[in-house]
């Protein structure tokens, strides 16, 4: 039996065969080498399956669902599949920089090899541009867990031991997909010590068919999956009433923003004047303050005289 690899690193992919090479080639770039790669796909109907096994790596394991259901399910299989000492995650259209395996590892030494939830910084690519997410100062927030809240992780930056992993899982409730990884790194925070490697190793690719992207609206998933963290008193004990209220306004202002990409206009108007009750300071207060005068009826009849008199 082949001794387990210190890394596992868990791909969830769905019709990703044009751009998952990417993420499997930085995961050949690496520096540290002791890893596996489980690919778990979720039922693709393009040529996933081809790509992968076109490698042809004896480290990368693909796996392939009878039928498509979601990421949570998928990463908890592939957790189940893997052998090493810490689970990375990866998404396929994501990819490590080739210190990324290497600087966890050192992290990961110099804490004794702890059973812990490491992550990296990040940095994002739009239109071919990288650049550094810049990450606030953890001790201001007196606790990890309000931190995260505000800081969001994707998973190309978070490593976990499998111990944690064996007693934890995705929460596989699809009403509050494209928040569940948010939801579980905040239950395992909660819970177990966590260590940034303080180093930008890990890119997030920003493309049209994000699950985030504006096109959808995600904002339903993410406010059913803020009443999923907000009720675990474990996650919600450590944050305050404001960050709460705070993290509802920015979802319904998310909203509002889908409703007008989509035309919607009163559903905008309402999702607008949610956010508001919940958090009228909102950083972006003045975009939604214009968003909703720009929506009210007659703003535009008064525009256009004020434009004719000048």
């Amino acid at each position: 039996m082949k001794q387990a690899p210190f890394f596992s690193i868990v791909i969830p992919t769905y019709n990703r065969a044009h751009i998952i090479a990417d993420s499997l080639h930085s995961i050949l770039q690496q520096e540290f080498t002791d890893w596996e790669v489980i690919v778990i796909d979720d039922a693709s109907t393009d040529n996933t399956k081809e790509i992968v096994e076109s490698f042809k790596e004896t480290k990368f394991q693909y796996f392939r669902n009878e039928k498509n259901v979601e990421r949570s399910i998928s990463r908890n299989r592939g957790i189940e599949k893997s052998r090493g000492t810490y689970i990375c995650f990866l998404d396929s259209d994501d990819y490590f920089l080739p210190n990324h395996l290497s600087s966890l590892h050192q992290t990961i030494l110099v804490q004794q090899n702890p059973i812990a939830f490491y992550f990296s910084d990040i940095l994002t690519k739009r239109n071919n541009h990288l650049e550094k997410r810049i990450r606030e100062d953890i001790n201001k927030y007196g606790h990890i867990v309000p931190y995260l809240l505000q800081n969001f992780l994707i998973p190309a930056q978070v490593c976990m031991h499998i111990n944690i992993l064996k007693e934890h899982k995705f929460d596989e409730n699809v009403a509050i997909l494209v928040i569940e990884d948010f939801e579980f790194w905040l239950r395992i925070a909660a819970q177990f010590p966590v260590v940034p490697t303080n180093l930008y190793t890990a890119v997030e690719v920003y493309h049209d068919n994000n699950s985030t992207a504006r096109k959808n609206n995600v904002a339903i998933n993410q406010l059913n999956g803020l009443d999923v963290i907000f009720s675990n008193i474990t996650i919600s004990k450590h944050i305050s009433k404001n960050l709460k209220d705070e993290a509802y306004g920015a979802r319904y202002y998310l909203m509002a923003m889908y409703y007008q990409y989509s035309g919607e206009k009163w559903s905008m108007i309402k999702s607008l004047v949610k956010s508001f009750l919940y958090h009228p300071t909102h950083f972006d207060y003045k975009g939604k303050l214009v968003m909703l005068l720009y929506a009210i009826p007659g703003i535009k009849v008064l525009r256009h005289g004020m434009r004719i008199k000048s």
